[in-house]
């Protein structure tokens, strides 16, 4: 990712409002790098989540009822 393209994820994640959305704390630049601060969520990340094809059946089943419902 350039800056830009790190900046304008900033500008859309810190307009997100859902309680199934992690908030957005803020940003800091850490040895050249861009970094997003956002609220602790327990339970591992999404990649680890979705390393589980259970998991990943689930996911979807989830989205697939939020659009249609």
């Amino acid at each position: 990712y350039s800056d830009e393209d790190f900046k304008r994820e900033i500008r859309l994640t810190s307009k997100c409002d859902h309680k199934n959305i992690v908030k957005f704390i803020g940003w800091f630049k850490n040895e050249g790098k861009l970094h997003l601060a956002t609220e602790y969520i327990n339970g591992g990340n999404l990649k680890e989540y979705l390393q589980n094809p259970l998991n990943v059946r689930s996911f979807i089943y989830l989205i697939y009822e939020k659009l249609l419902i």
